[in-house]
């Protein structure tokens, strides 16, 4: 059994899932540092791996998503947020929007940890939300809503008259 604040590696050998950057941290107000996710405790005031696999209904949301592990969803998020939200009592939400069939949005909730190497960013939880209501404290660059435009939409014209075909006589 592995200790509860031992890390997780990544499928490709490292212990970081992600990072909070040093633009995105002097922006929110907190440290930089990497994300990790520790093995952790389960139950209602667990965190970590254990405390996320715990659910059985997140497993099978997330397999539903398209994650083959709890492991890869920590890691597609944590690698690809879009936005950081304010979370309760100093945590943090990082969060990417994804449109399938429906909108959702997929979070971590983040711990700040101090370690003798600087600041760590520990996964608490992590799950997949319809509607994330928490105030946003960072945003990616880009249009609102998540969407971007066509490459070449800034080269088309902007109106375009519509002609219909005529009627034959």
């Amino acid at each position: 059994m592995s200790a509860p604040n031992s890390y997780i590696s990544t499928f490709a050998g490292s212990t970081d899932f992600g990072l909070i950057s040093s633009d995105q941290a002097s922006a929110i107000g907190q440290p930089s540092g990497p994300i990790r996710l520790c093995h952790g405790v389960p139950g209602r005031n667990g965190f970590g791996l254990t405390h996320i696999e715990g659910y059985e209904n997140r497993l099978r949301e997330l397999n539903g998503l398209g994650f083959s592990s709890v492991i890869t969803y920590c890691h597609y998020v944590a690698e690809n947020f879009e936005a950081i939200h304010e979370g309760h009592s100093g945590r943090l939400i990082v969060a990417r929007k994804r449109l399938d069939r429906r909108l959702v949005h997929l979070t971590l909730v983040l711990d700040l940890r101090s370690t003798s190497d600087g600041h760590v960013w520990s996964i608490v939880t992590g799950l997949p939300k319809r509607v994330l209501r928490e105030p946003v404290l960072w945003q990616k660059e880009g249009r609102k809503g998540g969407c971007e435009p066509a490459p070449d939409a800034a080269s088309r014209p902007r109106f375009a008259t519509l002609t219909l075909p005529g009627t034959r006589s």
